[in-house]
């Protein structure tokens, strides 16, 4: 489904309004869930929302929520030189896990903060509304997601863990 759990989001929007890197980036962004939470907090920065499957782009108005989108898989993105506050809401376990690794050491070569979003309970989860890309591809527990963003702050919920690793 293109939005992310909520348990727990209070907690992930209470970092990003802390932040003070110029760009945000919204990978998986669906309908826009953190653009609507938190946009607010910093709309001093430019929001890029990134998402895989081109029919959220119309079908949740994403260019009204966004400064830029873009359609394309977050492992083929090209991440800005910039620092950055990166959000992956519910997004990595969509991706196979040595993808998923792959992406954030990458992320975390310029970001100033990473937020992730996870379940960390069994959630199996197939395509949705003719949309592929919605199946769950790994399960990650709350552990070994912390491992990979060591010094994190970390929350726990009964479905979903939530990570804030920073520089």
């Amino acid at each position: 489904m293109p939005r992310s759990h909520p348990e727990g989001r209070d907690w992930a929007v209470e970092r990003i309004a802390q932040t003070t890197a110029p760009v945000v980036i919204d990978i998986g962004c669906g309908e826009g869930t953190y653009s609507d939470l938190a946009r607010g907090w910093r709309a001093d920065a430019v929001w890029v929302g990134v998402d895989i499957w081109e029919p959220y782009v119309e079908q949740f108005d994403l260019w009204l929520k966004y400064d830029f989108v873009a359609v394309r898989d977050a492992c083929d993105l090209i991440l800005p030189a910039v620092p950055y506050v990166l959000l992956a809401g519910d997004v990595l376990e969509h991706m196979r896990r040595f993808d998923a690794i792959d992406f954030l050491n990458h992320a975390k070569v310029n970001a100033e903060a990473i937020m992730v979003s996870i379940p960390i309970v069994d959630y199996p989860q197939h395509a949705h509304d003719g949309n592929p890309y919605e199946e769950h591809l790994d399960q990650w527990t709350f552990d070994e997601m912390a491992a990979q963003l060591p010094g994190c702050e970390s929350w726990c919920g009964d479905v979903v863990g939530r990570y804030w690793w920073t520089r």
